[in-house]
């Protein structure tokens, strides 16, 4: 795919908020991440990476005596970030996440949730993080586990903005040069070869199904909505209890929580 269509593919899955919501950010999986991130973010210089209309930059400036810097590839959620969650620590940029303008060792942290599936190279992404890491630098990151959202492994993403989504061990392969994972948690786990986790799995197919067909006319909106009150039912992510947490063997989580250490 060339770059000019997965730019075009990624600016897409903005909404006209700018705020890419849809299933993932109409849940409070995308709110507790950042306030994990917290406990990181007091005094430090800070890249908060596809940070959509800023909210969780504006949770972060709110923390201490830190400076945010805000990156998106959505203009309009640039720019809604700007107007609506604006402060004088913090400043909002809209670029491609693989060509970062800022200088070698600047971050003490960087925060990446829910990118890595965008990214057509996601090697390249990570190291291009590392770049602007400084020694030591902290990387909180977080993207969707194929085990919970793909039927097969070898499937491609139900989700028709997600370029690929991965199991933890192929991440921690693209990882493993330049960061050392520290941490290895997760959101919303569910035991693994059970029922749960095969009905989340075609809750996810589902989903993606009838949003596309919500996207035609009259009456095939009307047609998805009455499959979504057969076919869908609760989304099991939307719970309180999603805050990042340790995963046991006996468990996969919905979306995966790296922490790391930047090597230098």
């Amino acid at each position: 795919m060339a770059d000019s269509e997965i730019l075009e593919k990624n600016v897409r899955s903005s909404n006209n908020t700018g705020s890419r919501p849809l299933r993932s950010y109409s849940n409070p999986l995308d709110q507790m991440r950042y306030i994990y991130a917290l406990r990181y973010s007091k005094e430090a210089v800070i890249l908060d990476i596809a940070c959509g209309v800023g909210w969780g930059s504006f949770l972060m400036a709110n923390r201490g005596k830190n400076k945010i810097y805000g990156v998106d590839v959505s203009q309009n959620a640039i720019r809604l970030a700007s107007k609506y969650y604006s402060l004088e620590n913090i400043e909002y940029h809209c670029y491609d996440g693989h060509k970062l303008p800022f200088a070698d060792d600047t971050f003490d942290l960087i925060v990446s949730f829910e990118t890595l599936e965008h990214v057509e190279d996601p090697v390249s992404f990570i190291n291009e993080l590392h770049r602007v890491s400084k020694n030591k630098s902290t990387l909180l990151l977080s993207t969707p586990n194929s085990i919970a959202t793909k039927l097969t492994s070898t499937g491609k993403p139900w989700n028709p903005f997600h370029l690929e989504e991965y199991d933890k061990n192929t991440i921690e392969q693209m990882l493993k040069f330049n960061w050392e994972v520290d941490n290895y948690l997760g959101q919303c786990p569910i035991l693994k070869k059970s029922k749960e986790l095969t009905s989340y799995r075609k809750f996810v197919k589902n989903y993606w199904h009838l949003q596309s067909l919500r996207n035609q006319n009259i009456l095939t909106r009307i047609y998805a909505w009455l499959l979504s009150k057969i076919l869908l039912s609760e989304d099991p992510t939307i719970v309180e209890d999603c805050y990042p947490q340790v995963i046991d063997d006996a468990h996969e989580p919905v979306c995966h929580f790296f922490i790391c250490q930047s090597k230098k």
